[in-house]
């Protein structure tokens, strides 16, 4: 015998029961019809984030080569191999394209693995601000280095004098144009891009004070965009979590009213086992005196008209 045919279930009544199952498919109907509409939502705040990027780079300026305008070079990670114990274990940040990616667009704040002096050696070590770029794995994601940090060649610094670029202007614009930068990535045999690709990347240059600009109107609108999908984030959190509730409390018995006339399922269970049992059909006083009382009724009823 299995040993989940010992585990004991809760049993109402089959009316309760019936009751339980209807309250319980509208809840989470309902439940569901919320959920999708978060998500819906959710779309749509991705939708116009694209919106606002489009539009912000929208003017007259100037076009010129990344190269021109910035300093793009690629991490440092000579040693073979890159996982050789000896590279690890010292005091300098290592961060790799995970790091970068789970920033999304930010300040990496977080590190997982340090450097050595040896490991430093075969590497470099960035400065603090540095707009760091993935171009190999997952293409295109950004974010600022929050620490002096080394990383490896599948990741690509981007350095500027600020008179000139404004390092958050680039961030943005690459988040603007990063599905173009994975579609030219997708068509080479290795799925990455190279540091000639990125100097050669043409980007507007308005004047210093216009960047500025550009960048603070960029983040007064996504600012409101992250905290209405930060709420969304919570409620979808909650709805699980109300899903579970319902359910826990489906077999609580706390769904629905208890129906104190119903007979208990068990009772129920154990005339069926009988009735199998003794080969007889089971008996039906409690139908037939329903029946009866019915047929009162209606007779009283009568009588009361005549």
């Amino acid at each position: 015998m299995s040993e989940y045919s010992q585990i004991p279930v809760p049993l109402a009544p089959l009316n309760e029961q019936k009751h339980i199952l209807a309250k319980l498919e509208k809840l989470l109907t309902d439940l569901d019809k919320g959920i999708e509409y978060l998500e819906t939502t959710k779309q749509q705040l991705k939708v116009y984030r694209h919106a606002v990027l489009k539009w912000a780079f929208e003017g007259n300026w100037e076009i010129k080569p990344l190269g021109k305008v910035a300093i793009v070079k690629r991490g440092k990670s000579k040693h073979r191999p890159r996982n050789a114990p000896e590279l690890f274990g010292g005091k300098y940040p290592f961060i790799q394209t995970g790091d970068v990616r789970a920033a999304n667009g930010r300040v990496v704040k977080e590190y997982t693995e340090t450097y050595s002096e040896f490991g430093l050696k075969q590497s470099k070590l960035w400065p603090k601000g540095t707009l760091c770029l993935t171009i190999a794995a997952n293409i295109a994601d950004t974010a600022f280095l929050g620490f002096d940090a080394c990383f490896p060649d599948s990741v690509v610094g981007i350095t500027s004098d600020p008179n000139i670029l404004n390092l958050d202007y680039v961030n943005f614009y690459i988040q603007k144009i990063k599905q173009e930068i994975e579609g030219k990535a997708s068509a080479t045999a290795q799925k990455n891009i190279n540091v000639e690709f990125l100097e050669a990347l043409e980007i507007p240059v308005p004047n210093p004070i216009q960047q500025v600009k550009i960048v603070n109107d960029i983040e007064s609108r996504l600012s409101v965009c992250e905290k209405i999908e930060e709420t969304i984030e919570n409620s979808l959190q909650q709805a699980e979590a109300l899903r579970l509730s319902i359910i826990k409390k489906a077999f609580e018995g706390k769904l629905v009213p208890q129906v104190p006339n119903d007979e208990p399922a068990e009772k129920l269970l154990e005339r069926i086992r009988a009735a199998k049992g003794s080969g007889k059909p089971m008996k039906k006083e409690k139908v037939n005196a329903e029946k009866k009382v019915k047929t009162q009724s209606k007779k009283v009823a009568i009588s009361e008209s005549l």
